[in-house]
């Protein structure tokens, strides 16, 4: 799928309209019409997109199976703009999936490590009013 097309199914799923999205993104109306006609997009727009919609920045360069595009020389294409062989890597696709596991464990540690120093907060407190 397209990122044109990908944007087009956010932005009517989320119900924004193209005017405001493109001054969240520091674009003009006729830029972001320009760039969804080209599927023409920088990483850093990209980066906007995913904050907005709340999509990871992968999102963009995946299949609809959650497969990446990689070309033979295993760089990450899009497929609107790659001509030849196209492979689909599914290691990178299991690669995100355990990062996205550690970095949601690292987040509940963090979590517990806030509740602790809050109850060590509290403690210290109670002994000062002893």
């Amino acid at each position: 799928m397209l990122i044109s097309n990908k944007i087009r199914n956010l932005i009517e799923q989320s119900r924004i309209q193209q005017k405001e999205l493109a001054e969240r993104i520091g674009m003009t109306p006729n830029g972001l019409r320009n760039a969804l006609e080209l599927d023409d997009f920088r990483v850093s727009t990209l980066e906007k997109f995913s904050e907005i919609f709340k999509v990871p920045i992968t999102y963009w360069f995946q299949d609809q199976e959650g497969n990446f595009f990689l070309n033979n020389e295993g760089n990450l294409v899009n497929g609107s703009s790659f001509k030849g062989n196209l492979t689909v890597n599914k290691g990178a696709q299991e690669e995100t999936a355990r990062i996205q596991a550690e970095n949601e464990q690292l987040r509940k540690e963090l979590e517990m490590m806030k509740q602790l120093l809050a109850a060590k907060d509290e403690t210290i407190a109670a002994l000062k009013g002893k």
